[in-house]
């Protein structure tokens, strides 16, 4: 029973008084009297010492007051932290992004629409695309900047934009052979050795299917979820990597990126529960990030 169903038992244990406390509630006094008579029956003891024909509130009617009194305050900051929620200038969004992105995109992004909307709270958390597909499809996360490539099977009826093309570059240590070269054709370097992210990764997906069209299985010889570590690895000569061009955080001392002459990009794009938008903060957030950076309609 909600804690506003007690609300006459809180204007009775106050006035101590039947004829008075129906008054003040606009109640017949013997449906106050039926109520009172309910209640002491539901909880198995009375509540009030009958004193002629006053109240006088016991000890197990003081604390069920006490009780129902921290009920209504539990329910009155629920509902003023749902006018917070539903208020689009100082609501709360709880937004996700891949390691890889926390560098430079996802700040961009946050920064473009904060500047907009400082009053706005944000929770923010990081992880692999496929932890922040299951948090949003869970409702733990509103929205998420993720390559949603690695696990299209997951993503049911999530909406899904892509913001950000990446263009793919071999990175190689100083001195390459190749590091003079304008672009260079993965079949020239398919058999060297190779540091990459695991199998799932959008970066491993890229590498595996450049290999596959030059007929060969890339030899790993590191593998990293990291995309940085697969830069600083290549610039020690260790294995050389197949990166995004445009990730300032990549370009590590002594790794040169030579542009791949494939088409193959990395994706990346803003992921959200349709249910989240019910939110002001969190729709307004996904509008108008879409507005600035998406290049499509919704999927």
């Amino acid at each position: 029973m909600l804690s506003s169903d007690y609300s006459w038992y809180l204007t009775l244990a106050d006035c101590e008084h039947l004829s008075d406390a129906a008054h003040v509630l606009d109640l017949p006094q013997p449906t106050l009297s039926r109520k009172l008579a309910r209640l002491e029956k539901r909880v198995g003891t009375e509540l009030f010492d009958r004193v002629g024909r006053s109240l006088r509130l016991n000890d197990r009617g003081r604390a069920l007051a006490e009780a129902i009194r921290e009920a209504v305050r539990s329910l009155d900051r629920g509902e003023e932290e749902i006018r917070r929620l539903m208020d689009p200038e100082i609501g709360r969004i709880r937004f996700g992004f891949m390691p890889s992105l926390g560098p430079w995109l996802a700040p961009r992004i946050l920064r473009s629409f904060l500047s907009r909307h400082p009053r706005i709270d944000t929770i923010l958390s990081q992880d692999t695309a496929e932890t922040l597909v299951g948090q949003l499809i869970e409702g733990s996360l509103d929205v998420a900047l993720c390559a949603p490539d690695v696990m299209p099977d997951l993503l049911g009826d999530l909406r899904v934009v892509t913001v950000h093309r990446q263009a793919m570059a071999l990175v190689v240590p100083e001195g390459h052979a190749i590091t003079n070269r304008e672009s260079v054709d993965f079949a020239e370097v398919a058999r060297e050795p190779f540091v990459a992210a695991p199998s799932g990764f959008t970066t491993r997906n890229i590498l595996d299917r450049l290999a596959q069209r030059a007929g060969i299985t890339p030899r790993i010889v590191m593998e990293s979820e990291a995309l940085a570590t697969h830069a600083g690895l290549a610039s020690t000569g260790i294995g050389v990597a197949v990166l995004p061009v445009d990730d300032p955080s990549l370009h590590v001392p002594g790794a040169v990126f030579v542009p791949l002459t494939a088409a193959d990009t990395r994706e990346i794009a803003l992921v959200w529960n349709p249910d989240a938008t019910k939110v002001p903060a969190v729709s307004a957030f996904i509008r108008e990030t879409v507005e600035e950076y998406g290049e499509g309609g919704e999927n």
